[in-house]
């Protein structure tokens, strides 16, 4: 009994060669299918009607001949044929595997020897369902909710992003054009997704084209809707900008950063707002114009205003030296004298920086002040001064005026 055990199992794997098939001689009473009785009337079922692509399908037989060579005919949708090899256990029951690649429909099986039928049963590969719904964009609404319902075999599939597209025509046939994507409601098989256009299309019908992200071009994961745009009723927007604005420069800077309030606009629905430059920029010193726009389905409406900053802020001059006094020299009636010049900076700039008098220049006895101006190019003026004192300390050489003075 052993031995032809082994043999027949060796005959099992020579015909079986090549085939996509697996035979599994599982003990009766599991895998789901309950206890056999040997050389019963035969039949066959699967473990589930209904099968996803790729998935494999349990088939189970009872009620064969103990040890019963059989092969198993699995005729396809398309009309080509699997065949596989499988053994009966020795209570007359076996469990047979089959690989789906992706054919969708209903697949015939078939238990067969000695050229005879003993036994049937069917199974479907169901494959998706992509049903869009039709939506429209309403007169008075500015967005509008894109749905599908996405099953896979009938059962809701939560695990996908799914691309929503909407094209010119209704068949969605070409030149759609993505605006979002959303992932599936697991509670009740549908991808929503809230689309706000900008601009509002024309009034008219359009297609909604639904795709799963990751495969764009499988069309067994693709479904096709109607959007119907409905002319808008609304009130044109207008809009009233601030008023003009006039500040001074941040301290230490050529700008200033410059807020305002919000336009004040009216249209239904309520206009979205904008202003270039936008509230809260930095400004240069010197005017600019901004310009605000109030936009709704109905069109749009704009205002200016000007936005001035001033430089207010006075140049700086570092290092004016102290007073300085000297005596005359030698022999004259003053004396040339030096120092380190200052220096002068701005936010904005210096146009000028300009003094009286230059180190080396001869100042005579008595007490010179000496003044830097510093300018901006702005016009904005800075000063710093000291005094330059020359002692006269050389007596007279005329011997009888010196005889007078004493």
């Amino acid at each position: 009994m052993l031995l032809r055990k082994v043999w027949l199992i060796m005959l099992l794997f020579l015909l079986t060669a090549g085939a996509v098939v697996v035979a599994c001689p599982c003990e009766s009473g599991k895998e789901g299918r309950p206890a056999a009785t040997a050389q019963t009337n035969p039949r066959i079922w699967t473990n589930k009607a209904d099968y996803a692509p790729g998935e494999t399908v349990i088939i189970f037989g009872q009620g064969f001949e103990d040890n019963q060579i059989l092969t198993m005919r699995v005729t396809r949708p398309d009309g080509a044929v699997d065949k596989g090899i499988v053994m009966a256990d020795g209570d007359g029951s076996f469990t047979y595997l089959y690989e789906l690649d992706g054919i969708i429909g209903e697949y015939l099986v078939e238990a067969v020897a000695a050229k005879e039928v003993l036994a049937t049963t069917s199974f479907t590969d169901g494959g998706w369902s992509v049903t869009v719904y039709d939506a429209t964009l309403a007169a008075d609404q500015s967005s509008v909710v894109l749905s599908a319902k996405t099953t896979h075999d009938g059962w809701c599939d939560p695990h996908w992003d799914w691309d929503f597209l909407i094209c010119p025509s209704t068949d969605c046939s070409s030149g759609c054009t993505l605006v979002g994507t959303a992932y599936t409601n697991t509670t009740d098989c549908t991808v929503r997704y809230e689309w706000t256009p900008s601009p509002r299309p024309a009034p008219g019908e359009y297609g909604i084209f639904v795709r799963r992200t990751d495969f764009p071009n499988d069309s067994r994961r693709q479904g096709c809707g109607i959007l119907t745009v409905e002319e808008p009723i609304c009130t044109p927007p207008t809009i009233t900008c601030p008023g003009n604005i006039t500040t001074h420069n941040d301290q230490g800077e050529c700008s200033a950063v410059v807020t305002w309030s919000d336009p004040i606009v009216t249209g239904d629905p309520t206009p979205t707002v904008s202003c270039t430059p936008a509230s809260g920029s930095t400004f240069p010193v010197g005017t600019t114009s901004v310009t605000c726009t109030a936009t709704n389905p109905c069109g749009t409406a704009t205002c200016t205003f000007t936005v001035t900053v001033e430089d207010t802020e006075d140049p700086v001059i570092s290092g004016c030296p102290s007073d300085i006094t000297v005596d005359n020299d030698s022999g004259k009636c003053g004396a040339v004298v030096t120092w380190d010049e200052p220096t002068a900076s701005d936010n904005c700039g210096i146009e000028s920086f300009t003094s009286n008098y230059e180190p080396g220049d001869y100042f005579p006895v008595g007490t010179t002040t000496v003044t830097y101006t510093a300018t901006d190019i702005h016009g904005n003026t800075a000063e710093c001064s000291f005094k330059v004192t020359v002692n006269d300390t050389q007596p007279p050489t005329d011997p009888e005026v010196y005889h007078r003075i004493l």
